[in-house]
């Protein structure tokens, strides 16, 4: 069994991976949203395959946190997180503090650029639609 301050730098680690996979997706949402507005069907479907990819790593180091949370003892949501860091030295409250506010803005970040893509995404299916229906007469 691995001691508890090794689970605590791994969980460091993998919040910081999970902070730069988060990044990087922030980064290439807006690049589709640039693409979906500029109708750029071969750069909507270069971001798609990397947005899968790294939506996946973002998925790997979520469920990596999850599981180093239940190895510490500590409930994965933010109430968890900060009762647990109350117990914890100065140091470390601070680095995974910070890492953590990181993690949630950018996850939420990522949540709304998604949102607005979906919109622009929904928005040229009618246009096409409709130019389909004239088509057709």
């Amino acid at each position: 069994m691995l001691d508890q301050q090794t689970i605590i730098n791994a969980f460091i680690d993998n919040l910081s991976r999970l902070s730069e996979h988060l990044d990087k997706l922030s980064k290439l949402l807006l690049q589709e949203e640039t693409a979906l507005a500029e109708q750029n069907i071969e750069k909507i479907d270069a971001l798609a395959a990397e947005k899968n990819q790294l939506t996946t790593q973002v998925e790997q180091a979520e469920q990596l946190r999850q599981s180093q949370c239940i190895q510490l003892q500590i409930s994965p949501d933010k109430k968890g997180i900060q009762q647990w860091l109350k117990t914890k030295p100065v140091a470390i409250q601070r680095q995974i503090s910070t890492l953590w506010k990181n993690v949630t803005y950018l996850g939420q970040k990522c949540s709304t650029q998604n949102q607005i893509n979906g919109i622009l995404v929904a928005h040229l299916q009618r246009h096409t639609q409709d130019a389909l229906s004239i088509l057709r007469g």
